[in-house]
């Protein structure tokens, strides 16, 4: 599981954690980037402001 976090906001809500796992692998960048965001979110912002020039 890549998103502990993300997984206990879905388990909390019911039986998302079904749609969890079955999305994981399509959505798997996503996870990364929600990860990403909360490990450091000025890497973060660096990286979204690189990826669409906001700066």
């Amino acid at each position: 599981m890549k998103s502990p976090r993300l997984y206990f906001i879905l388990q909390r809500k019911g039986d998302l954690q079904l749609l969890y796992f079955l999305l994981e692998k399509p959505l798997e960048k996503y996870v990364q980037a929600i990860l990403t965001a909360e490990r450091n979110y000025d890497e973060f912002m660096d990286a979204i402001n690189k990826k669409y020039e906001l700066n």
